[in-house]
């Protein structure tokens, strides 16, 4: 009996240690036509973020904190959240969702806090908690990891003063409502550019794939999405098509097996993968 345990316990063990080498998007094929591309007609030029909430693709601009609520169906935006009666206005670069509490983050790494629970008030009221991060971080991603009941916090080129030839990635906890001092997980840029041929890295947007692996796209130089585990090990790396992706600044996953990317300043653009796994 004692045996049987043992072996049951390596057998968990294993699976695990093995699990961090799976890729997500391994499954994805980003060089050939993508499955769809969706406008949606807001005004809404300027998408910095992306998140999903129900039904819905939750979106924001870069100057002001309304949020924009896109039917997964339609592609029409149904909803609009004003964050305060006098709506905020910051340098937004990022959005997450835990249930039904909303996040924004700012480029200072602020994060605003709100109900997204509403039925037909166009205001809500939010918190915010500052951040010691200073300008040249330029944070720009955002996501909830339900793991560990935290934020993810892409920062876009300055990684920290110990962390040269890396980009970052910082956790906020949401019970202690704190910003970790340490960076949560590092990418090195020298084995992108060497194994994947990456060369340009600047984090854009952030979300965590269904087997629990880390989505990263980046903006800035030639557009790229890259996937790495909870240490950092980087799984998968590819170069976009400038054409489709112009600047990609969100990234999405929902059923499991469709990956969207929206592109800031195209018009309100949507960009939809659908997974190749059978």
């Amino acid at each position: 009996m004692k045996l049987i345990f043992l072996l049951i316990i390596s057998v968990i063990f294993s699976t695990d240690s093995n699990s961090g080498n799976k890729s997500f998007l391994k499954n994805f094929d980003f060089d050939t036509k993508p499955e769809s591309v969706k406008f949606f007609k807001t005004g809404l030029n300027e998408i910095s973020g992306l998140a999903l909430f129900g039904k819905y693709l939750v979106t924001h601009n870069d100057e002001t904190g309304v949020i924009h609520f896109i039917n997964q169906n339609n592609s029409k935006v149904e909803k609009k959240l004003s964050l305060g009666k006098i709506t905020l206005s910051e340098d937004f670069e990022g959005i997450a969702v835990n249930g039904n509490e909303g996040y924004l983050i700012n480029s200072g790494g602020d994060i605003f806090s709100f109900d997204l629970s509403f039925t037909k008030q166009r205001v809500t009221e939010y918190e915010s908690y500052r951040s010691k991060f200073s300008g040249k971080f330029d944070i720009e991603g955002l996501c909830f990891d339900a793991t560990q009941n935290s934020l993810l916090i892409a920062a876009k080129d300055y990684p920290g003063k110990k962390y040269k030839n890396k980009r970052a990635i910082y956790r906020f906890d949401l019970f202690k409502k704190q910003i970790d001092t340490e960076p949560h997980i590092l990418i090195d840029l020298e084995k992108l550019k060497k194994k994947f041929s990456v060369k340009d890295f600047y984090p854009s947007g952030i979300t965590i794939s269904p087997i629990g692996t880390i989505i990263i796209v980046s903006s800035k130089g030639d557009p790229a999405i890259i996937e790495v585990s909870r240490e950092g090990k980087i799984l998968f790396a590819k170069e976009l098509n400038q054409k489709n992706h112009p600047q990609p600044e969100g990234i999405e996953i929902f059923n499991e097996s469709v990956l969207v990317i929206a592109d800031e300043g195209s018009g309100g653009r949507l960009t939809y993968y659908v997974s190749t796994k059978k």
